[in-house]
């Protein structure tokens, strides 16, 4: 198939490293490996193309960004337009557009096209955007949303959470449409046999990603102060960067000295050395907070699993059905400081158990969670539901190019 990947969202670049990133790059990726033929348009490139030519095309649009929030929502909206007019001069079959805040004509173009077309959601765009950034024309993003969700002929959500959203907001005849596609990994790239990037023989503990307010690094932090006064040779990685780090810093100065000089805060590192770093680690945490809308499909876990690290994460959301307690994780209450260093203590004096989770959550990757799987799932989703209801002229009954 000819297909058209839509990421027209200024806030992911689709060359960089964050989770939004590797999502566009994987998701691409496993196209391209089908043998499809991808498209590629993007108003922020964010590094260097890593897909071989000459089956990739990439379609940057420059877009620099005004300092003013109206303006550069409008910005967003124009450039938005300028893909789904270049949309025209190719000949697709699918369109595959990544929600964004601004815009919908790509999708209203495949429709008058007659081409069916994926929308894949993240997250709750709208409501992320006020309560951690700015949003000045709230009625035009509405409108926007609604628009691209009922124009599209699939609509793919991350997590169960996000797929509720969008029921929300579509009639009762739509929510056929609403499948749930979770985040994947590439099973291949990380395998417990990478070469770790420190032989550190100290039990490691480690976290991946943006430190950010509602990663519950804080409650990690706690659990290893705890842990560190009965295993003093214990040892922490941070691996990532964000804005809370200085202010967790400031947090274990102040607050747990003694445990400070087993912390070690790695920052950001590229993507290619990722798998090294999680090697690295005995045990790998994801500690988020208890949320009532906990949406996420975490990448990272799914990264631990694939490296074939001892995970343990909060019971909540997503998390709580993919980790099997005591086969491929455990799962400990959000939040609660004490039964995540009583988690980390029991697996610190039971290497075997480590090991058991381990394997478990390898073969998890393996079975349940390759992107190549997640990639798959989605195209049948957008074949059955272009076959089972009325979208133009082209429904989508081919599976590779020929």
């Amino acid at each position: 198939m000819r297909i058209a990947y839509v990421c027209a969202d200024a806030g992911v670049p689709v060359f960089g490293t964050k989770g939004c990133s590797v999502h566009v790059q994987e998701v691409v990726r496993q196209l391209l490996k089908q043998n499809h033929q991808v498209t590629l348009f993007a108003v922020r490139k964010g590094g260097e193309a890593c897909f071989p030519p000459p089956k990739f095309d990439l379609r940057e649009l420059e877009l620099a960004l005004s300092s003013e929030v109206e303006t550069r929502e409008q910005e967003q909206s124009f450039a938005a337009d300028r893909i789904a007019d270049q949309l025209n001069a190719y000949e697709f079959d699918l369109v595959y557009e990544r929600y964004s805040l601004w815009s919908v004509a790509s999708l209203l173009r495949s429709q008058e096209l007659g081409i069916p077309s994926i929308l894949e959601v993240n997250a709750p765009l709208i409501e992320e955007q006020q309560q951690h950034r700015r949003l000045h024309n709230l009625e035009q993003a509405v409108s926007i949303r609604d628009k691209a969700f009922t124009a599209a002929t699939t609509i793919i959500a991350v997590s169960e959470g996000v797929a509720q959203y969008v029921r929300e907001h579509l009639p009762q005849a739509c929510h056929g449409k609403v499948h749930v596609a979770s985040n994947g990994v590439d099973t291949s790239r990380f395998r417990p046999d990478v070469r770790p990037i420190s032989s550190a023989p100290e039990f490691t503990i480690g976290f991946l990603g943006t430190i950010k307010p509602w990663h519950g690094l804080e409650s990690l932090l706690g659990a290893f102060h705890l842990l560190h006064a009965k295993r003093p040779n214990v040892r922490l990685r941070i691996i990532g960067d964000g804005p809370m780090r200085e202010t967790l810093q400031e947090l274990v100065s102040t607050e747990y000295p003694a445990a400070k000089a087993k912390i070690e805060w790695i920052g950001e590192v590229r993507a290619n050395d990722v798998p090294s770093h999680l090697t690295s680690l005995h045990v790998a945490v994801a500690p988020y907070l208890a949320s009532s809308q906990f949406y996420f499909s975490p990448l990272k876990v799914f990264e631990y699993m694939a490296c074939g690290r001892a995970i343990i994460a909060s019971s909540i959301g997503q998390l709580a059905s993919i980790i099997d307690h005591g086969r491929n994780g455990l799962l400990y209450p959000p939040g609660d400081v004490n039964v995540l260093f009583e988690t980390l203590l029991n697996l610190e004096d039971r290497p075997e158990l480590v090991e058991t989770l381990g394997y478990g959550a390898r073969e998890t990757a393996i079975q349940s969670h390759s992107w190549q799987q997640v990639v798959e799932s989605i195209l049948n989703f957008v074949r059955h539901d272009s076959l089972n209801n009325v979208v133009g002229r082209s429904p989508l009954t081919t599976g590779v190019e020929q």
